[in-house]
């Protein structure tokens, strides 16, 4: 099962905004446990722009997103961006700093899966289970925004870039 979300953003009243992304990952959360317990086994992907990074409570409390695989429990997700935020990556950034809102948790049953069933797969060397794809076509070369996203408004103008978000992704493979 896939749960794609895009949670609202944090323009605005910023502690009024929290709440809806914490509601956001808990209507998530409380679904999907009815999702296993209807249907034992079930590999559940939760993915979107979340607006928050993996650390933010929205994510590792009511989404029970849990940075380390060995901490996952079957009432648990595994976010592989936690790390990699960590570690100082990022989709967007903002100000300066470096985020990951572009999110995909995995339950348990995808990241505990025997053999020859559908799994979560590490990429590369590091350890990642997760990737932000960011390529030099996608970046501004120059300006203001250099070296982040090349986005395709900026300031009200259509600047023809792809987004202010690298995308992010995770394989899945038996």
């Amino acid at each position: 099962a896939f749960y794609v979300a895009h949670l609202p953003s944090r323009s605005g009243d910023k502690k009024g905004s929290n709440q809806l992304r914490d509601r956001g990952g808990e209507i998530m959360y409380d679904h999907a446990m009815k999702m296993m317990e209807k249907y034992p086994g079930i590999k559940i992907v939760c993915m979107g722009d979340m607006n928050d990074n993996p650390t933010d409570p929205s994510m590792a409390e009511y989404l029970h997103g849990k940075e380390n695989i060995e901490d996952v429990t079957p009432t648990d997700f595994f976010c592989p961006f936690t790390r990699m935020l960590k570690d100082g990556h990022g989709s967007l950034a903002y100000q300066g700093v470096w985020s990951i809102y572009d999110l995909l948790l995995v339950n348990d049953a995808l990241v505990h899966a025997p053999e020859g069933e559908f799994r979560l797969r590490p990429l590369g060397k590091k350890g990642y289970y997760g990737r932000v794809y960011r390529k030099p076509f996608m970046t501004n070369q120059k300006g203001q925004y250099k070296d982040q996203p090349f986005r395709t408004f900026s300031g009200g103008a259509f600047i023809g870039g792809y987004s202010d978000h690298y995308p992010t992704y995770i394989v899945i493979t038996k």
